[in-house]
């Protein structure tokens, strides 16, 4: 238990081996989920402790005279709000808190004269998805009790290992975000709120739930920020002050989104803490791809206004999408273009025991057998921030965050204003990226504090990023605050460029839409300069083709829009780094850079420099081509002075180090294999027949199953695998439970753990293999049924009995495993022993839907007669792979670049290429058939 003499024992025990192998360890905690440590016990006993919401449950419109009556629990937790209504919107000024009474239950009004609005709002705990309380982090007597009851044990444990090993925590918020109707809220806001502002809170709330004129809009985002802030000011900054006076630091991960589903969710991070925290990211359960605007928004943050590192939390995705190697290395080169950041794998809470609370995906850090190439991914991982964390990135335009507009429209009961703007945002960055422009996401409050210079660019004086920015882009306004108008009417006056994206500005937060707003708006679009403009996504490179990007790459003399790059300077030297974002396509594109002595290529999966001597000057440029393979990502460095080159032996470098060789012509294999599954197939039995009844033998409930499945010819290796069974312990059978079994009308007997299922040695080695190649059914309860099934309909019964506690029950599928195939019949699928061929497709469209694991591919080529060079390349594979060519294994890996240099392996004729490829447990776990294999075209590029 947290915070037992057990876990605290075994910690230090974790801190001794993390000193042994000179590494340091931080313990996390989130506030979100039920394991949140001694927050699970301590809110169950103190209500003061508990989140709560405040809720809008009812809302009416009343005429003249008009009736209103309603029932409520407690004065304490319901509140009713009066508002006069005015063409349609509430008047703030005429808003009142209706008195209730603990004698009376029942609340009565009659509507005066006008249109009336009924607000009646509940105040709510708020929940994790177990149904246990949040912790209150508006309360300032829990981070005392926190850190008292967690930061200060801790700290007495590991004193010894401070800082040197143990550096200090890492806290993930409570997501307490508007959302379903509702906002986070505490009793104390209201007093906390006048003392800071001077205003009734509560006459100000229904603005955030009800339309209102526009000039009252401003009142949103005003709230927000102070409700947001106020949970930092009173939780987070108590620990991080508590970490400096201790030698300790605080990463902190702001509140997201909610765990739940929950509708019209606030469920980007808008507001930003302005507190200086050590270091600061989002929980990123919606994953990098999709999150890229929030994360390069925080990062932009952290360095230009806060000077605070960046977490980057990588291996989320809520749609539950399986985190491979491939992906994670994908994830760090997208991080890498936004900047110096810390970068988090999650790899802690998937899938235990297939009950996990939170979709996340199901990765290498479990089960799976691309595990072994997790410590190189965090040594690329590491070599990419060694590399960035002293450069200082040139951003040349400045895209401004629509916070303040967005939060304007926004009501928890209507998300389309975010929606709307993070698209729009995400459009801004997707076409920036394919002009080769470099940016920054900034604030307001970056924004009003620049300086615009004489040469019509604007910064601030004490700017981190090198340089100014040569323009604004503004991607959604429909209301803009004043004091922004003004900054652009100034910058636009002294031939700054503004750019409007799709639309300009309806009205300011301060005075509404009026006729004289939008007159100012006409007369700063109709400069005879020209440069203020609204333009459509297309149409923002037109606007900014004034501004030259610091590398020029083309594909055919074209622009290229998957690749993208991000341009830093440090003292003696240049950094360019380039991603393409494709995921099928490749390109051999020509890089055109700012002129240097030297060219360099840093390979941050080997941790060596090559210079490259395939090279073009010009009078202010220097000229090279790389070939980018899908997701494959290079970091050059160019540099007037020789730097410390890794040394090969050779005089020429291997092609496909980095790819600055156009190929001669390609060859295309053959789009047939043979094809052999290494690990078992899978067939899920997920319809079952079920029945409860009493068990005269036990005097307890019983739970009986039955499912059947058809099999066209018995396998030879075949087993029944239980896993995911509620009140069986894994590995196994708890000692007042028990399982019965029966296939065919057969009782079995022999029904134990897998690696004990052992007659000889024999079998033993088979079973070792299958543990191996199969790790998801390793602990599992297994039975072989070889002996027990026929051709045809085979049946399957179970029986649970609990004697004290409820029996075992199914709450996944159990799996039938095995050496087979499976097809569809006319009844479901059907066991075959068949060995079907495979195309270059996945391997779940040819008999293995469920197959997780590893499968090999071969087949035989021939070679051209004349070359120089032969490199190998695969398009696309579900995970690492392991090719051997002529019998000898030539290379393994995990992400791209899929590619080998096979030009010693090959022979002149006739050449036998095998090649193991490993995909994700999500096709059994999920069973969502996901693309398996060699699932793009597999070539021979001729040098």
């Amino acid at each position: 238990a947290f915070l037992s003499e057990d876990f605290l024992m075994l910690f230090e025990k974790a801190a001794q081996a993390a000193k042994n192998a000179k590494i340091k360890i931080r313990l996390i905690q989130d506030f979100s989920l039920p394991w949140c440590g001694m927050f699970s016990g301590m809110v169950e006993q103190v209500k003061e402790y508990r989140a709560k919401r405040l809720v809008l449950a009812h809302s009416q419109i009343l005429k003249t005279r008009q009736n209103f009556e309603i029932e409520y629990e407690s004065p304490d937790t319901t509140w009713i709000v009066i508002s006069k209504l005015r063409k349609g919107c509430i008047d703030l000024t005429k808003t009142k808190t209706m008195p209730l009474t603990a004698s009376k239950n029942t609340f009565s009004w009659k509507a005066p004269s006008g249109e009336w609005q009924v607000l009646v709002f509940k105040k709510e705990y708020s929940c994790d998805p177990v149904s246990g309380y949040l912790p209150n982090v508006y309360n300032p007597r829990l981070a005392d009790e926190y850190i008292k009851s967690v930061c200060e044990v801790v700290k007495g444990r590991l004193l010894k290992y401070i800082p040197d090993v143990f550096e200090g925590f890492i806290h993930e918020m409570p997501a307490m975000v508007p959302c379903d109707n509702s906002i986070p809220w505490d009793d104390d806001l209201e007093v906390r709120y006048r003392s800071k502002h001077k205003k009734e809170l509560l006459k100000l709330v229904p603005s955030l739930f009800c339309d209102v004129e526009f000039r009252e809009a401003k009142n949103r985002p005003h709230i927000y920020d102070f409700l947001l802030q106020t949970m930092y000011e009173r939780f987070a900054v108590p620990i991080e002050k508590w970490g400096k006076n201790n030698r300790l630091s605080q990463w902190l991960l702001c509140p997201e989104r909610n765990v739940y589903n929950a509708e019209n969710m606030l469920k980007d991070c808008f507001v930003i803490p302005k507190d200086k925290f050590t270091a600061l990211g989002i929980q990123n359960q919606e994953g990098t791809e999709e999150n890229y605007p929030v994360l390069r928004t925080m990062a932009d943050t952290n360095t230009n206004e806060y000077r605070r590192s960046t977490l980057n939390v990588i291996g989320r995705n809520r749609l539950g999408n399986a985190a491979t190697i491939q992906s994670l290395k994908s994830e760090i080169d997208q991080n890498a273009l936004i900047g110096n950041s810390t970068i988090l794998m999650d790899g802690l809470f998937f899938n235990l025991d297939y009950r996990n609370y939170v979709k996340t995906p199901f990765n290498c850090f479990w089960y799976s057998r691309e595990w072994h190439a997790v410590k190189d991914l965090c040594a690329y991982s590491s070599r990419m921030q060694e590399i960035s964390k002293d450069i200082h990135f040139a951003r040349d335009v400045a895209v401004l965050l629509p916070t303040h507009s967005i939060l304007a429209d926004y009501l928890p009961s209507n998300d389309d204003s975010v929606n709307k703007g993070m698209l729009r945002l995400h459009k801004v960055i997707g076409e920036l990226q394919k002009l080769d422009l470099d940016f920054d996401i900034i604030t307001e409050e970056l924004l009003l504090s620049s300086s615009i210079r004489t040469t019509a660019d604007f910064g601030t004086a004490d700017r981190i990023r090198k340089g100014n920015y040569h323009a604004l882009i503004v991607p959604y306004s429909h209301l803009i605050s004043k004091s922004v108008f003004v900054f652009l009417e100034k910058l636009v006056a002294r031939k700054g460029t503004v750019v409007f994206v799709e639309e300009p500005p309806q009205g300011s937060l301060d005075e509404g839409i009026n006729s004289s707003f939008t007159s100012r708006v006409q007369k700063l679009l109709s400069s005879k300069r020209g440069n203020a403009t609204v333009a459509g996504i297309k149409e923002i490179g037109r606007a900014l083709d004034h501004i030259a990007p610091s590398a020029k790459v083309t594909v055919h003399g074209k622009k290229c829009p998957d690749i993208a790059l991000a341009h830093g300077e440090s003292p003696g030297y240049n950094m360019f780094l380039f991603h393409n974002v494709s995921e099928k396509n490749e390109y051999f594109a020509s890089i055109e850079l700012p002129r240097e002595k030297h060219l360099y290529f840093i390979d941050c999966e080997k941790g060596e420099v090559h210079e490259i001597g395939d090279v073009q000057l010009k009078e202010d440029t220097i000229r090279t081509s790389l070939y980018f393979m899908p997701k494959q990502s290079y970091v050059l460095v160019s540099s007037k002075t020789k730097l410390g080159a890794t040394e090969t032996g050779r005089k020429k470098h291997p092609v496909n180090s980095y790819g600055t060789q156009q190929r001669n012509y390609r060859v295309v294999l053959r789009n047939q294999w043979e094809f052999a599954p290494d690990s078992l197939n899978i067939l899920p039995l997920a319809s079952w027949n079920t029945r409860i009844g009493l068990s005269r033998e036990y005097g307890g409930f019983s739970h009986y199953y039955e499912a059947y499945f058809e099999t066209s010819a018995i396998p030879g290796i075949c087993y029944l695998v239980l896993s995911g069974m509620g009140g069986f312990k894994q590995g196994a059978l708890l000692n007042d439970s028990e399982i019965e079994l029966t296939v065919n009308g057969n009782k079995i007997d022999n029904f134990k753990p897998l690696e004990t299922d052992c007659e000889d040695e024999a079998s033993a080695e088979l079973h070792r293999t299958i543990l191996t190649n199969t790790p998801f059914i390793k602990n599992s309860i297994v039975c072989n049924l070889r002996s027990f099934i026929t051709k045809g309909y085979n049946r399957i019964a179970m029986r649970t009995i609990g004697l004290v506690n409820d029996p075992p029950v199914i709450l996944y599928p159990p799996i039938i495993a095995g050496k087979f195939s499976i097809h569809r019949g006319t009844r479901g699928w059907i066991v075959s022993d068949s060995q079907p061929e495979v195309e270059v497709d996945s391997w779940t469209r040819y008999g293995y839907p469920y197959l997780s694991g590893s499968g090999t591919y071969k087949q035989v080529f021939e070679v051209p007669s004349d070359y120089n060079r032969l490199i190998l390349r695969f398009g696309k594979t579900s995970g690492g792979i392991t090719v051997a060519l002529n019998g000898e294994e030539v290379a393994s890996m995990n992400s791209s670049p899929f590619e080998i240099d096979a030009t010693k392996a090959c022979k002149m004729k006739r050449n036998e290429l095998a090649v193991r490829v490993d995909n994700t447990v999500d096709n059994v776990l999920r069973m969502n058939r996901r693309a398996s294999g060699i699932i793009g075209d597999v070539y021979l590029d001729v040098y």
